[in-house]
């Protein structure tokens, strides 16, 4: 929806002025056609070269131009407008004409200052000779006149046609202003600070009377505190003296500039220190300045160009204290460096840890630390660890497998670039395992039906000169065979002890039970057991696809004795005859072989 602008005229209204005065518009002269709603203007923009003060009666009428209304209550973007323009007419002006006095100072040779009129046009008022054309002042002052007050007359006949003479009146002379000189004195200040005027920083010449002028106002971009010494000297500019005694009215006042010199601000300047670990690469931290124009504190760097902080600090710097200088030629023009300070910048030792490494030996053994049994955490830039003092209980021969695990303790590391670490230590654990000890029956034999020897053992492992002492509880020995055993291989067995250092391996004998060859009686048993059962210490048994083959050969009384059995063991009831000569072997079915 499209709502359309609402045709609205503005007249100027037509006015009358008289020669001399200068129209006014406040604004409101017109009227309105076409405003809607109650709306109001609140004012135009109206002109009229008839308006100003010099419009003469001959140039009537003049034209009243008429534009810009705004204000009020109405939108002027509401409205398509048109202005239409009024008319405005020039009076003649009706005055008194006066003899001109005036002003001087004694011993002046004053000009003759013709005629004023009341009621002249304001710019006649200055000059009213040259609007009273045919009109002059008696006047007829000169230096040698006194002091006070002097009449002079109105003369000839007015040709001016803007102007209706009324009246005419005498004038007095007076005497005029006195010159007056103030200027504005001359300010320094430092770079960075801003100074700010009283008002009073001026001195005045032409003052009468013992009179004073309380204040001035004076301005100069050299007092705003970033005002660089470089930009000076800056004017400083003085106007509208008031206050004091005097009267501004009485003087022609000539104001003079002064001037306003930005001095160099002095500083001390420091290298800024700091601190950093072994390793790090610290950023330089630049320098810091007391005094700084305040604008420059925030980032003195950026105010002291041409220095610098001589830094240096990087990852392969040793720990320690280090110096840092001011460098180089402060070029910013505004500063004097009155002195410079040295900086501190610290380098704390990094962390290192050094971590012993485990270890593990069989008791009895003595265990010697090389010095290298450790790993490390933290070294760089090529610094090393060559070695470290590592001990341990646990490293003597005898220590014992239940004391264990043994802490191992480190300390005392050697190496390249140690001095640049906190060094932290830490241990670890050493294990004594136990020792291999094997304790062995010996073999022994004895004759059929007789009691079974007494029995011996062998050991292998005793470490450290140690014997069966070291060992808790007391060897036992146990066989199976009885007396009454048949001949043949039982084992001899051990039990009995134990021992926290030593892993033990108790190893099994043999007994060999034989058939006694004292007598050369017949001797028969019933062998209930396999056949294969019945050997000696130097049988040989050759197994055969489930046959067994025994060589049963014995020495004794230089004599031979053989028994020689080939056949199955299944048979349950062979009997064996022994003489001094061969064994015959019967089987159950008394087949013989």
């Amino acid at each position: 929806w499209v709502v359309g602008k609402r045709g609205l005229t503005i007249t100027a209204n037509p006015q009358t002025k008289t020669y001399g005065d200068t129209f006014t518009f406040a604004g409101s002269e017109f009227t309105p056609v076409g405003l809607q709603n109650g709306e109001t203007i609140g004012s135009t923009s109206l002109t009229s070269t008839g308006s100003v003060n010099t419009a003469e009666v001959t140039g009537n009428p003049y034209t009243i131009g008429i534009s810009g209304a705004t204000g009020g209550t109405f939108n002027i973007a509401n409205y398509a407008v048109t202005y239409v323009n009024g008319q405005m007419t020039v009076n003649k002006r009706n005055i008194t004409v006066s003899a001109v006095g005036g002003n001087s100072t004694y011993g002046d040779n004053p000009t003759n200052p013709g005629l004023s009129a009341t009621n002249l046009a304001s710019f006649h008022v200055g000059d009213p000779n040259a609007a009273l054309a045919g009109l002059s002042n008696s006047f007829g002052i000169t230096s040698t006149t006194p002091a006070g007050s002097h009449t002079l007359t109105v003369a000839g006949v007015l040709t001016n046609p803007n102007y209706n003479v009324t009246t005419k009146n005498n004038g007095t002379w007076v005497v005029g202003k006195r010159g007056l000189t103030i200027t504005a004195n001359d300010q320094t200040k430092t770079y960075g600070d801003t100074f700010t005027f009283a008002g009073t920083e001026f001195t005045p010449v032409g003052l009468q009377n013992s009179e004073t002028i309380g204040s001035t106002s004076l301005t100069s971009t050299g007092s705003v505190n970033t005002a660089t010494v470089p930009g000076s000297p800056y004017t400083i500019g003085i106007s509208n003296a008031t206050g004091g005694t005097f009267n501004i009215a009485n003087y022609a006042v000539t104001y003079v500039n002064g001037q306003m010199t930005v001095n160099k601000r002095q500083i001390t300047v420091t290298a800024i220190g700091g601190s950093s670990t072994y390793g790090d690469s610290p950023s330089n931290p630049g320098l810091s300045a007391t005094n700084l124009a305040s604008f420059d504190a925030g980032d003195p760097n950026v105010a002291l160009p041409g220095l610098s902080n001589s830094f240096g600090i990087d990852n392969t710097t040793a720990a320690g204290s280090h110096i840092l200088n001011v460098i180089g030629v402060l070029t910013n023009p505004n500063y004097d460096v009155t002195a410079t300070n040295s900086g501190t910048w610290v380098v704390g030792q990094k962390a290192l840890t050094i971590t012993a490494n485990n270890r593990t030996k069989t008791y009895g053994q003595r265990y010697q630390f090389n010095g290298t049994e450790f790993t490390t955490s933290g070294l760089i830039n090529g610094d090393s660890v060559a070695k470290a003092s590592l001990s341990s209980a646990g490293a003597a021969m005898k220590a014992g497998v239940a004391g264990g695990p043994y802490g191992i303790a480190i300390s005392n590391a050697l190496g390249t670039g140690l001095g640049n670490y906190s060094i932290t230590y830490v241990g670890a654990t050493f294990t004594v395992n136990q020792a291999p000890l094997t304790i062995r029956a010996n073999n022994s034999s004895r004759p059929y039906l007789q009691p079974n020897p007494a029995f011996t053992f062998s050991t292998n492992g005793f470490v450290a000169g140690e014997g069966m002492g070291a060992l808790k509880g007391q060897l036992r020995f146990g066989t199976d065979a009885t007396i009454s055993s048949l001949p043949g291989l039982y084992s001899i067995d051990l039990s009995g002890v134990s021992s926290e250092n030593y892993k033990i391996n108790l190893r099994s004998g043999t007994l060999t039970v034989f058939f006694s060859t004292g007598n050369e009686l017949l001797q028969t048993a019933d062998m209930t057991e396999p056949l294969e059962h019945l050997m000696l210490e130097d049988s040989d048994m050759v197994e055969k696809e489930g046959e067994y083959l025994k060589d049963w050969r014995k020495k004794q009384h230089k004599k031979h004795f053989t028994i020689e059995y080939q056949g199955s063991h299944e048979y349950p009831n062979v009997k064996a005859s022994m003489s001094s000569g061969d064994v015959i072997l019967e089987s159950g079915g008394g087949e013989e072989e």
